[in-house]
């Protein structure tokens, strides 16, 4: 599985323009008549559900164990995520692209309850 790592912003002059429509049944449609510069991509859930797998469930082809203790681990893509064992007992695993860029981190947490916090950022 691929991730998209090439998102583009809407690019526009001043503020978004919109035709109202009138519908036959009382309603109204809106058309975009912005004049972009650049037109942007759209977000939903199917790439939400790509990131989300790529962070909890990257799947690796190469792993390396640098002597710091870490895993690295690469994708066929180039991206990587490096695991990261830290001192207090936390996990922090880091994504990257195949450009070093910084996609999320995630870090886990265990508690003494036997509970676990993440937080991806």
């Amino acid at each position: 599985m691929s991730v998209k790592m090439d998102y583009k912003d809407d690019i526009f002059f001043g503020k978004r323009r919109y035709n109202t429509i009138n519908n036959s049944d009382g309603t109204i449609s809106l058309d975009d008549v912005t004049e972009y510069r650049q037109e942007g991509d759209t977000f939903g859930a199917g790439d939400m559900n790509k990131l989300a797998a790529a962070v909890n469930g990257f799947e690796a082809k190469h792993t390396d164990f640098p002597p710091d203790g870490s895993v690295v681990e690469t994708d066929a893509s180039g991206n990587t995520k490096r695991t990261v064992f830290n001192d207090d007992g936390s996990i922090t695993e880091t994504l990257t692209d195949s450009d070093g860029n910084v996609i999320a981190t995630k870090t886990t947490t265990f508690n003494d309850d036997g509970s676990i916090d993440e937080e991806v950022v």
